[in-house]
């Protein structure tokens, strides 16, 4: 007189059986997504930190250099250890030139935030070029001297006026100069160069530095 709508009571707990296993290996897809992005996301923070410890280390090492320069440099004259107005006027150059290197070292990092948070802006000015390649040799010299390194200039007379980030094109270039440097063997040679060419678009200039590094 009674019947169940599936028929019989063995297939009525096969549906609801198969009902629950489909819900419950959804229920474990949607768990094994939910980790796997967990992992992926994971990951991706540990890589974005190892980054920047990478990159706090590299400026503490590079803030270290002109640092211990000028802190030579003033205690000597502190303790009157230099008495030569000649070898004083040095000292202070060295000074200046040092402390002009901590600052574009500032202005990169805060170049870097600006890019990192995404409201990078750049100022469109005349911009000497042979001029901003001399202050960044000039701003390395200390280094220079340190690992014995030569800068060989092939510049010309004079390049087409150029417009564009004076603060930003120095960074770039005092930071090629710099990695030039470092990479090079003791003793070698960091050739820079800069040369008009000619684009679809007008006329250009192109800036190389070359290293005697490996690689």
């Amino acid at each position: 007189v009674v019947k169940h709508q599936a028929g019989s009571l063995e297939a009525a707990v096969a549906a609801t059986r198969n009902r629950n296993l489909a819900i419950s290996l959804g229920v474990l897809a949607l768990l094994a997504g939910a980790i796997a992005m967990i992992v992926v996301s994971t990951r991706r923070a540990q890589r974005l930190a190892a980054q920047q410890m990478e990159f706090v280390a590299g400026i503490s090492h590079e803030l270290r250099t002109p640092l211990a320069v000028i802190r030579a440099a003033a205690e000597n004259l502190a303790d009157d250890v230099i008495q030569d107005p000649e070898k004083t006027r040095r000292y202070g150059e060295l000074i200046n030139r040092e402390g002009r290197r901590l600052s574009n070292m500032v202005e990169r990092v805060l170049l870097f935030a600006k890019m990192r948070a995404g409201n990078l802006q750049f100022e469109r000015q005349d911009v000497d070029l042979i001029a901003t390649i001399d202050d960044a040799i000039a701003s390395n010299s200390a280094w220079l001297d340190e690992r014995s390194v030569t800068v060989k200039k092939e510049l010309p007379k004079s390049l087409p006026a150029l417009v564009g980030d004076p603060a930003a094109l120095s960074s770039v270039i005092q930071n090629l100069v710099s990695n030039a440097i470092k990479y090079s063997r003791p003793g070698g040679t960091v050739t820079v160069q800069a040369r008009e060419s000619k684009t679809e678009s007008g006329t250009a200039v192109q800036v190389a530095i070359h290293d005697q590094g490996d690689g």
